[in-house]
């Protein structure tokens, strides 16, 4: 059986850019030969879409959605999964660094590429490259398209059938290894020269509406009608590189010894007879989301998400936040980037520096290694805001031993047009492996951006 026919019935033509000839909607090449004998023998499937906010919004619109239905649609006998792995705000270099956690771990049979947008006028040739040889050192017989999606900073240089920075690099890329591309943005300029108004087919500079995400949609499948018909089943991966001396992986790095710290002072001049300062992430800290000091842990890297149950709701930016710990997930490790980051995979601990980002709210906890009395100093150098961000909260939370949940003992929150810094100190008395958690609150989980301290400073100190 072959799957065009199924297809053709399935959508109607796509007619190509006329104001610019050399502006092609797609380019073939050798085809996605492998995902269509699989889909044609009703094989298992799993399709990986790889990419920025385009990707991952839309809801039931997005072609992350779409996609998979249409395919699944017209190939009834396969059976279909699909994972959104778009982030928003984030470009292929990002995207290579983190093809191994959110493509490969899939086992993808065909992986969509959206980067165009959000690469914008840099030239990323080595970050394409990089996930093309990352997905098909794993696996050569997985197909892979690169989508090529448009913003409206964009669209002047689309209309004259040229492509932006971003985007000739991938389109460079595409053409040394046989990828089929889809230039999306070639519909978009159609559909203005036809008379449309950029707000009928996108809410914004670059994220498109209803209209938009099933313009997409409709060049995506005439595309992929002539995609399917190209190439021949199997795949060797080339010896030869785009790029010179291209690395897929970096040189490990090992973690540096802690310095030994200046003893803690409190305020009335008493001195700790034990002091734990906060270990940099990615230079001390690495790897595991629990630091370890003579084989015992002492601080930990987690995130919580901003919703949760009304008992851990983000947003609050009060002392009843982060009280519940039932919410907790540990951080995890991106090696190439050497940073920590939350389950919706964006950065949240690098350096010294702790963000909230979108529905992913950090925490840092301190455990205690032996019984006492503990006095904590924190400090910031910079608070920041970005995007939608206006208000941040840090709530310093004490959780008995064996309990879920804690209570407020110091807390701190500024704005965006404040922007104070924390400049906390406070005594606990702790039993060995009690956690003393710094919960960072935010004020939205939408739409990008940041809030965070940097050069963040946490000490405790074990009193005599």
């Amino acid at each position: 059986m072959n799957l065009i026919p199924l297809i053709a019935a399935a959508v109607l033509p796509f007619v190509a850019v006329t104001q610019a000839e050399t502006l092609k909607p797609f380019t073939v090449r050798q085809g996605i030969p492998n995902a269509t004998v699989k889909l044609r023998n009703g094989s298992d499937f799993t399709i990986v879409l790889i990419g920025g906010s385009i990707t991952k919004g839309g809801g039931k619109n997005g072609f992350s959605e779409t996609i998979p239905a249409w395919l699944q649609e017209i190939s009834p006998a396969a059976k279909i999964k699909h994972i959104n792995a778009g982030i928003n705000g984030t470009d292929s270099d990002f995207g290579a660094a983190r093809t191994d956690r959110d493509v490969l771990a899939h086992n993808p049979d065909l992986v969509f590429v959206e980067f165009a947008v959000n690469d914008a006028s840099n030239d990323r040739t080595r970050a394409m490259e990089r996930i093309v040889r990352k997905i098909w050192t794993a696996d050569p017989a997985t197909d892979i398209i690169f989508l090529q999606t448009i913003s409206e900073d964009q669209l002047e240089t689309y209309k004259k059938g040229e492509l932006p920075k971003g985007a000739a690099s991938h389109e460079k890329v595409a053409d040394f290894y046989g990828i089929p591309t889809i230039t999306l943005a070639a519909g978009v300029v159609e559909k203005l020269g036809a008379g449309a108004n950029w707000k009928d087919i996108m809410r914004d500079g670059a994220h498109p509406n209803e209209q938009g995400y099933a313009l997409y949609l409709e060049q995506i499948r005439e595309a992929i009608l002539e995609i399917s018909e190209a190439g021949s089943p199997g795949r060797t991966l080339q010896a030869e590189t785009l790029t010179p001396d291209l690395k897929l992986y970096p040189d490990p790095v090992a973690a540096q010894p802690l310095p030994s710290a200046t003893p803690l002072k409190t305020v009335d001049g008493t001195v700790a007879k034990e002091t734990y300062v906060l270990p940099t992430a990615g230079e001390h800290w690495r790897q595991e989301h629990e630091y370890k000091a003579d084989g015992q842990n002492l601080w930990a890297a987690y995130s919580q998400p901003y919703k949760a149950g009304d008992d851990r709701k983000g947003g609050k930016l009060d002392e009843s936040f982060g009280l519940s710990r039932t919410a907790w997930i540990p951080m995890g490790w991106i090696e190439e980037r050497g940073a920590f980051d939350g389950p919706e995979g964006m950065q949240l601990w690098k350096g010294n520096m702790l963000s909230a980002r979108e529905n992913d709210l950090p925490v840092l906890a301190f455990i205690a290694p032996e019984s006492g009395r503990y006095a904590f100093q924190v400090r910031a150098g910079n608070t920041g805001f970005n995007s939608h961000h206006k208000q941040i909260a840090l709530n310093v939370v004490h959780f008995p031993w064996g309990k879920e949940v804690g209570s407020s003992i110091a807390f701190f929150k500024t704005d965006k047009s404040e922007k104070k810094t924390p400049e906390l100190s406070f005594e606990a008395e702790l039993k060995a492996g009690e956690f003393v958690a710094f919960c960072v609150d935010a004020d939205v989980n939408y739409g990008g951006g940041t809030a965070g301290f940097k050069d963040l400073e946490i000490t405790a100190g074990l009193l005599p």
